[in-house]
């Protein structure tokens, strides 16, 4: 690529460079990265409150496993799919050189978005979850359920697949149509009492804002992952747990994101010293994942930098191999 030459990189050809399984591998060696202190990042969030929405912009620099500079917006705006039939979430890539800070490529970010969110829930669970879950309950039928199953389907050997959707018509298309893509029989389910009882893992990714999970409904064993932008715990779940881990104590807490444990922090109810651990803590091995087949794990996410990073740096190498994206000169 010559100076000021841009790669755009389209959705579909974005799919065509990075699946599932190298997705998770790439999430793993960015948190990595993260507990080798081998990324900076930071985010900020710019909330449009009578839009029901926020923009989070989100740069990000790895040197691990190569050395990617990224910018990358997020989108999120509730009322889109009822008032305007779109969806809720748009996002938007930028890499630059990082060696000259010039602009390399713009690349549609909602499928690196979603095997990233996934594929950093699928890391957690292989330290946090039972080796043997057989049940998996998914809170939410849209788009990061999609990758979530898929992410997880890759790891478990479920026997069972549950669903819950406040709309029935979305949790019915979810169980058509993720059921024959990952040949599995996926239940449609009438509450989220009954999503959760008798699971092994349980995620919530959602853009509600209720308790949608409740510790009296958990069974010995369970491992939680929470990943929408706003509530979806019973605080319970948190101060019930054995062990509560979070991809950043900054993000979640101290930039105010999750309202749970926010909201517990403010009231005494719990503290930094209560956390088990940060992800990657455990991913690089200072701290034990699940110790036994009885103890409730908790996983809590906002969203780090350097898994797009490492992701979309990917993307972009293969896109080059391959010839494929449209080059552009912005001088």
């Amino acid at each position: 690529m010559q100076p000021w030459e841009i790669l755009l990189l389209s959705d579909l050809m974005v799919k065509s460079c990075v699946d599932t399984k190298e997705s998770i591998d790439l999430c793993r060696k960015a948190i990595e990265a993260l507990a080798k202190k081998e990324v900076i990042e930071d985010k900020f969030y710019l909330s449009i409150e009578k839009r029901h929405g926020f923009l989070k912009p989100m740069g990000a620099y790895i040197s691990y496993p190569s050395e990617v500079l990224l910018l990358k917006t997020f989108s999120l705006f509730k009322d889109n799919p009822q008032k305007y039939k779109l969806p809720s979430i748009t996002t938007l890539i930028v890499l630059y050189s990082p060696e000259t800070g010039l602009p390399v490529a713009v690349m549609d970010g909602d499928h690196i978005t979603g095997l990233k969110t996934s594929g950093t829930t699928a890391v957690a669970a292989e330290l946090l979850a039972r080796k043997d879950s057989r049940v998996l309950g998914i809170i939410g039928a849209g788009f990061q359920g999609r990758y979530h199953l898929k992410a997880l389907n890759s790891i478990f050997k479920f026997d069972e697949v549950r669903v819950f959707d406040i709309s029935k018509e979305a949790m019915k298309k979810f169980a058509e149509e993720m059921g024959k893509l990952e040949d599995l029989t996926i239940k449609t389910t009438n509450s989220y009492e009954e999503v959760c009882k008798g699971a092994d893992i349980i995620v919530t990714v959602t853009v509600g804002d209720e308790p949608m999970v409740d510790a009296k409904w958990l069974s010995d064993g369970v491992f939680v992952a929470k990943v929408g932008s706003y509530q979806e715990l019973n605080p319970n779940v948190i101060t019930s747990a054995d062990k509560v881990v979070v991809d950043s104590w900054k993000y979640t807490v101290e930039y105010g994101r999750v309202k749970e444990l926010v909201g517990l922090v403010k009231s005494g109810k719990f503290s930094k010293k209560d956390l088990y651990a940060e992800l990657p803590d455990l991913v690089a091995g200072k701290k034990k994942g699940r110790s036994n087949e009885k103890e409730k794990t908790l996983y809590i996410s906002i969203g780090y930098g350097a898994d797009n990073a490492a992701i979309a740096g990917y993307v972009y190498q293969k896109a080059i191999e391959k010839g494929i994206g449209q080059k552009f000169k912005l001088k």
